[in-house]
């Protein structure tokens, strides 16, 4: 099966391309045969849901691991601010749960914190 892009040249993709593709299809094969439940069943093993709940509990793990590790080096929430260099509002933020920790920043705090 060749693809071609707007200008009309050939796009190649790798291996990896094609196994997903076959994947697809033998899932869509699969879930030809089978009833809802088990395609439900099917489609919760191959995660195609889009579900965020993996990434949801790191960012809970976190949180406590943050709060016990500064607990720890007895400092305060303007302490770690200062040595992170950001503010005060973001590491409340955080601790809350209402914002999400950008790798960098991320980095910055296991460092200091030392987790």
């Amino acid at each position: 099966m060749s693809e071609y892009n707007k200008e009309g040249n050939l796009i190649l993709h790798g291996p990896s391309f094609y196994e997903k593709i076959e994947k697809q299809r033998s899932l869509q094969h699969k879930s030809t045969c089978l009833s809802e439940k088990q395609q439900h069943d099917l489609k919760i093993e191959n995660n195609e849901y889009g579900t965020n709940k993996p990434t949801e509990n790191k960012d809970i793990q976190f949180r406590k691991d943050l709060i016990t590790a500064r607990s720890r080096l007895k400092l305060t929430q303007v302490d770690l601010a200062n040595k992170c260099c950001v503010k005060l509002d973001v590491i409340k933020n955080i601790e809350a749960g209402k914002t999400k920790v950008d790798n960098h920043l991320c980095q910055k705090l296991k460092k200091i914190l030392q987790f």
